[in-house]
């Protein structure tokens, strides 16, 4: 089941477990408010390669494990 990470304003950041089918709203755990759901862009794998979550360290993480050139990133913007 995956995790979803939320925060509240008062309390901080905090994870749930919910089904992928849920509608993803959570309550604090300490003051019971309804709390906001952080969202995080997935970090990626190829292979055995660390893709990232940018364009550039996908360039930089392709290049420092030989699959190419740091000059890749010109075409990243």
């Amino acid at each position: 089941m995956p995790i979803y990470v939320f925060t509240c304003s008062e309390h901080g950041v905090f994870d749930v477990f919910q089904n992928m089918n849920d509608e993803h709203k959570a309550v604090c755990p300490i003051c019971k408010k309804e709390a906001n759901r952080i969202y995080y862009p997935p970090q990626l794998k190829c292979k055995d390669s660390n893709v990232g979550y940018t364009a550039s360290e996908l360039y930089d993480n392709l290049a420092k494990e030989g699959h190419g050139s740091k000059d890749w990133r010109q075409y990243a913007d």
